[in-house]
């Protein structure tokens, strides 16, 4: 497991945005670990997304099947050094004060409202 984290920190630290292209990832763990290692997210604004994702402070919201959109979104981050700068610390600062606890916690609680717990 250890390697594994070791492995993903080398990998996120090997890029300079994350993109999420659809509405698939469900709780967005995936873009908050991509926020915590200080990453511009370029992402659909829906599931767990949705509860971190700020446009224009953090990353950037594109609709989902919005292709043009979503590759406007990289070119973007990829050639206005401003703009990846700030959106980076915006990422940093967002995944800063959260935990793998109070996530987890957050989850259990949406699930107890559903009713699926």
């Amino acid at each position: 497991f250890e390697r594994n984290r070791e492995r993903l920190a080398e990998l996120y630290g090997a890029v300079n945005l994350y993109v999420a292209p659809g509405p698939a990832e469900t709780f967005g763990l995936a873009s908050l670990e991509a926020m915590a290692s200080g990453l511009p997210v370029i992402a659909v604004p829906e599931g767990g997304v949705r509860d971190h994702l700020r446009d224009g402070r953090n990353g950037i919201a594109c609709r989902a099947g919005d292709v043009s959109g979503m590759g406007l979104a990289m070119v973007r981050i990829a050639t206005e050094w401003g703009l990846s700068r700030r959106l980076a610390r915006g990422a940093r600062h967002t995944a800063e004060p959260l935990s793998w606890d109070r996530e987890i916690e957050r989850l259990e609680r949406m699930l107890a409202r559903m009713g699926t717990r």
